[in-house]
């Protein structure tokens, strides 16, 4: 995978997809949620097709999250939703949660 920095010099494509993320832990399980974040990372970053994904915690408020991913299409984030470890965080992460996540797909215009 390319570093965050490599991939903001690279050409853009116009077919690569940016999905911002947002997570809000409930009061208290901030920790928990961080630890199945962090468990997601990594795999994610090793798979076909993804460009870019990088966490976030909020440096004013420590229960607010946000994933910066880019993808080389919406094929890719296809799969990655399907991968086993991605199933497992989303069975466990309810509970954890303050609300739903919040995702927003973004494309690249220039």
């Amino acid at each position: 995978m390319k570093s965050f920095f490599e991939f903001r010099l690279a050409e853009p494509d116009k077919r690569h997809l940016t999905i911002l993320a947002g997570l809000r832990a409930r009061p208290g399980h901030q920790d928990a949620l961080l630890k199945l974040l962090r468990g997601v990372v990594e795999p994610t970053r090793q798979e076909k097709g993804c460009l870019c994904y990088i966490l976030h915690q909020s440096q004013k408020d420590p229960e607010l999250f946000t994933i910066y991913q880019a993808w080389e299409d919406e094929s890719f984030l296809k799969t990655h939703a399907k991968m086993p470890y991605v199933q497992s965080f989303g069975a466990a992460v309810p509970n954890l949660l303050e609300g739903p996540i919040l995702h927003t797909h973004w494309r690249i215009l220039d």
